[in-house]
């Protein structure tokens, strides 16, 4: 894409990110969160998402439940993709408890 001079968009960068996360590259990922960034396209509920599920899959669930929350800070607010990616690991963990906060959260957010 660079060599023709076509710009990715956030699908593409999406798409890279979620592959390189699928791998278990989450260094390289969030790399290309930041490359996406410098370039002027904004992340979306997708990317995080995408990022928060990689975390998840290496074990590294708090860190994915601070990357939801910084993302409003980047401007990007939560979706229901982003605390399902959170339920759907701490489902997968016994930690149900857990998963029904979460629920309380995207209710108070008035998620239905």
């Amino acid at each position: 894409m660079l060599e023709t001079k076509v710009e990715p968009s956030v699908v593409t960068f999406n798409s890279l990110i979620g592959y390189l996360c699928r791998n278990g590259e989450l260094d390289k990922a969030k790399g290309v969160l930041e490359d996406m960034i410098k370039k002027g396209k904004r992340p979306n509920a997708v990317t995080y998402a995408l990022l928060m599920e990689g975390l998840c899959l290496i074990g590294e669930h708090d860190e994915a439940k601070k990357m939801m929350f910084d993302m409003e800070y980047r401007g990007c607010k939560p979706t229901v993709v982003n605390f399902g990616v959170l339920m759907t690991d701490l489902v997968k963990r016994g930690k149900i408890e857990e998963a029904k906060s979460l629920v309380h959260e995207m209710k108070k957010r008035h998620f239905n």
